[in-house]
Parts: C-alpha cells; sequence; structure tokens
C-alpha cells in the first residue's frame, strides 16, 4: 500500500526556488523525487489553516513516473490545465544526463556534465532564453555555488555569455545554514534554515534585499524520518500552500 503523508509547502529543495531560479532546480528536483520514491503530489492552498483539504481547493497534480529512477514529472493546473511535463535520461553511471521539458511549443532540453568524482558542474539549458550554470564546491564537497549565464547575439552576429544570475550557499559545519540569489548583481532574497538534533531541516525563512520575512516554510517528519508535511506562508498575500505526498512503499 502507497503511503500517504500530508505535506503543507514550498518544495524545500528549491530553497533553490527562489523567483527566477527554477532552472537551477530541475537537478535538485530531481534528486529530491528520487531519493523520497515520491508518486505523486497534490497541491492545495487556502488562507485559512483550518479549511480542511479538498478538490475545492486543490491546485495542482503532480505526478512522478520511476523505474528504477524517475523516468518522467508531470505537473498539472487544475484550474488551468496548464501541464508541466519533463522526462529524464541516465548514462551507465546511473547519473542524470539530459532532462527534455514538453511543457511549451518546443522541447527545452538540459544536458548536465560531471567531473570524474561525480559531482554536477555544469548544467545546460536549451531554449529561448538559453542558459549556463557551472556549479563549485568546497574541500567537503558541499556546493558553494552556483553561476547563471546567458546567451545573446553580440558584434559580428557572434555569440556571447553574460552573468545573469547565482545562488551562494554557506554552511555550519555538514548543515546548509543559509542560501542568497543574486539577479544581475543585486541580491534578490536570502533563505536561512534551521535543523533539529538529528539534523533535520524544520524551518527555512526566506527575506527579501531589505530584510523583510516574505516566506516562512515549517518542516515535519514521519516515523520514517521522510519530510512528511511542510507549513509554507507567503506573508505578502497571506496565502498557505499544502502538499499531500505519495510515497512509494
Amino acid at each position: 500500500m502507497n503511503k500517504i503523508v500530508l505535506l503543507l509547502f514550498f518544495i524545500p529543495l528549491l530553497s533553490i526556488s527562489c523567483i527566477g531560479t527554477q532552472n537551477m532546480g530541475q537537478f535538485e528536483l530531481e534528486k529530491l523525487l528520487q531519493k523520497n520514491k515520491i508518486k505523486e503530489i497534490k497541491v492545495y492552498q487556502s488562507e485559512n489553516p483550518e479549511v480542511p483539504l479538498n478538490s475545492e481547493n486543490l491546485i495542482e497534480i503532480k505526478t512522478i513516473n520511476t523505474n528504477g529512477f524517475v523516468d518522467s514529472y508531470k505537473s498539472i493546473n487544475t484550474f488551468t490545465q496548464d501541464t508541466f511535463v519533463e522526462k529524464y535520461f541516465y548514462n551507465n553511471k546511473q547519473q542524470l544526463t539530459k532532462s527534455i521539458n514538453y511543457s511549451d511549443m518546443y522541447p527545452a532540453t538540459t544536458t548536465y556534465e560531471y567531473d570524474d568524482k561525480g559531482k554536477l558542474i555544469r548544467m545546460l539549458v536549451a531554449e529561448a532564453e538559453s542558459r549556463d550554470y557551472s556549479y563549485t564546491y568546497n574541500k567537503n564537497n558541499q556546493l558553494t555555488k552556483i553561476i547563471g549565464k546567458t546567451a545573446y547575439v553580440g558584434d559580428d552576429d557572434k555569440i556571447v555569455w553574460s552573468p545573469v544570475d547565482s545562488l551562494i550557499f554557506t554552511y555550519n559545519k555538514d548543515l546548509k545554514s543559509s542560501e542568497q540569489f543574486y539577479y544581475l548583481g543585486d541580491l534578490y532574497s536570502n533563505i536561512k534554515y534551521e535543523y533539529n538534533t538529528q539534523k533535520q531541516l524544520t524551518k527555512s525563512l526566506q527575506y527579501s534585499p531589505d530584510g523583510e520575512l516574505i516566506r516562512t516554510t515549517l518542516h515535519y517528519y514521519n516515523e520514517q524520518k521522510l519530510n512528511s508535511h511542510n507549513e509554507i506562508n507567503n506573508h505578502y498575500d497571506n496565502v498557505i500552500l499544502y502538499e499531500k505526498i505519495i510515497y512509494e512503499e
């Protein structure tokens, strides 16, 4: 039988989920889905945490197909019927090497490159606004920086890559303590993380550049130590997001 857990959430992994960094987070999203063997996610939205979760406040359904690894990810907006579909491909080392997004008229392909130790070092997003992301690690193999460049046509019709966005990570020993997102060199948002004694993430606080708290995420865990549910409070519009996650056995 599938295990069903409740999640009040804004994909914590997408801490890389700052506005404008969706592509930067796709690799992390795939790892999260694979690690926890998530089968389906139902997203609910409410301005009142006491409102029951039902079809009236269901806003999105996400389906994950697996065959040893995550094969595909599909998200449907229940109001607009807009659909996001992405498929994943792997090499013989079981590393994610390519993903294809079929949501728009023309599929967008993302490719992934690794160093000889298996760490992701580059992600190239080929779409209308192509992005090239490079990954940097510290001596403890912790991800410390993601730098994104975008392409434009310069002089003599040559393609020029220009820095556009970046993520900077800091750590307290082996735990990530903060994450800063920069756009065109300016700080866009800052996320700080808190943990319990079991080193489980318990709280994420996202701030605006001027220090205003714009989103609080509380993380909870079940007996299997899986992230069972989260509570996301978007302070700027007082909207709370709920997610119900179905795990594979």
